[in-house]
């Protein structure tokens, strides 16, 4: 501080005077003091008529530093009760930062003797500079404030902060989500093994009917289709769970094309009609007749729909009403797909797309299905530069809303005149 204003420390003569300082400035035996506070000597000088001036380290050349540190032994402390101790000093902190008032008054509250005019003025120059986040550790800052003790002879050597500082806040959140991560792969396992097992279980029933003979040809037949129906849904999964893996090991490659989602919402809708059976369900496609054409990989962006109108049709009422909507903006395809089921909690929109995770909902769990379709949706649609997000009102129904940018062409677009008309919409019922 003193080379920043062209003083060599030979010049200076130092001298102990313990605790007296605003005294020592106040009476000449002094010019200047090191290790005043910011909030006090100040204001005491003023209060008895004298004017100072105070020189901040962080203004003067000096690395910003933290001026209340706390000191634990690594190897003994509990890491549970510090962390719950930063915790509660990080809302005192923010308590005091947003009412300072009524936070100053409970300090003076607590002894008679601290309501004075110095303790006042003090006060009023304290909570400003309260951190609002004492817990957090900035290495950075460390590192810094190291670097220049080096260069200017206070220490030899550098130690990194990581070897000095220890952040109990962030370890203790690693570890809340490392137990986190374990409940929810458990949770997978066992959603995934009833998955399996069920689809088994009526696979093995059947082929047993069937071997004991005896058995009509209708029997036969319903047999043999629901055989298929359950190999059909186990291979489903499995062709989920080897998707998350690609997607984790950035296996998952898309075979991009242009391609109308006209055609493709068409065959979406026409097979998921063909699969269900359980209840009735009123279908519609609305377009504009119009080709909606991006640049997409029909296999995963037929996959996505599918995926959308399987829990339409899965958390609809029955009799329940699915509906498509296809529509562009300048630069965008949008596809709207509704239902009119029970809805999804707005506390519950990370779990939508939760890699492992259902929305936990009154016989959700008897619908079945494993918690990866919809993450795996939101995966494709970001390879494809797209998006997935939903409206939903609970009791009343769910609407997904999937973006996708439209095709651009190698060569300049045509831009449709003002005279043009939009084409008139157009619905397809069944």
């Amino acid at each position: 501080m003193l080379s920043h204003h062209g003083v060599a420390p030979s010049e200076v003569e130092q001298i102990n005077i313990g605790w007296s300082i605003s005294p020592a400035l106040m009476s000449g035996q002094v010019d200047g003091v090191i290790g005043a506070f910011r909030n006090f000597e100040l204001n005491q000088m003023q209060i008895e008529g004298h004017e100072g001036r105070c020189f901040y380290p962080e203004a003067e050349g000096v690395p910003a530093y933290d001026e209340l540190i706390y000191v634990a032994h690594a190897e003994d402390m509990d890491r549970e009760m510090i962390a719950r101790f930063l915790r509660a000093t990080e809302r005192a902190a923010a308590d005091i930062v947003n009412d300072p008032a009524a936070s100053g008054e409970t300090f003076f509250a607590s002894d008679a003797e601290l309501r004075n005019e110095l303790n006042t003025r003090a006060w009023e120059d304290t909570w400003p500079r309260f951190a609002t986040r004492p817990a957090a550790v900035d290495h950075g800052r460390y590192d810094r404030f190291e670097a220049f003790m080096q260069e200017s002879g206070v220490v030899e050597t550098v130690i990194p902060a990581a070897d000095l500082v220890v952040d109990v806040t962030a370890q203790e959140t690693a570890l809340q989500q490392a137990r986190a991560a374990d409940i929810a792969k458990t949770q997978f396992l066992s959603t995934v093994s009833h998955e399996l097992r069920t689809p088994l279980t009526v696979i093995n029933g059947a082929i047993r009917l069937m071997n004991k003979g005896n058995l009509g040809a209708d029997q036969v037949e319903r047999l043999i289709k629901m055989t298929s129906d359950n190999a059909e849904t186990l291979a489903k999964l499995v062709d989920d769970l080897l998707d998350v893996q690609r997607i984790d090991n950035e296996g998952f490659k898309l075979k991009r094309e242009k391609l109308d989602l006209n055609p493709l919402a068409e065959t979406a809708l026409s097979r998921i009609q063909s699969y269900q059976s359980q209840k009735f369900i009123a279908f519609s496609l609305e377009t504009d007749g119009a080709a909606l054409c991006v640049d997409g990989d029909p296999q995963r962006l037929g996959q996505v729909l599918a995926n959308i109108l399987s829990n339409a049709i899965k958390f609809s009422k029955d009799p329940g009403e699915v509906r498509i909507r296809l529509s562009r903006t300048d630069t965008m395809a949008e596809i709207r797909i509704s239902d009119n089921g029970i809805g999804i909690p707005e506390e519950a929109r990370d779990t939508v797309f939760g890699r492992f995770t259902q929305v936990e909902s009154p016989g959700s769990r008897t619908r079945g299905g494993s918690g990866l379709g919809m993450h795996i949706s939101r995966q494709i649609l970001r390879q494809h530069d797209g998006t997935i997000d939903f409206e939903s009102e609970v009791g009343k129904g769910t609407t997904f809303i999937v973006t996708l940018p439209l095709w651009q062409p190698q060569e300049a677009a045509l831009v449709q005149g003002e005279d043009d008309e939009a084409a008139p919409m157009r619905k397809t019922a069944s």
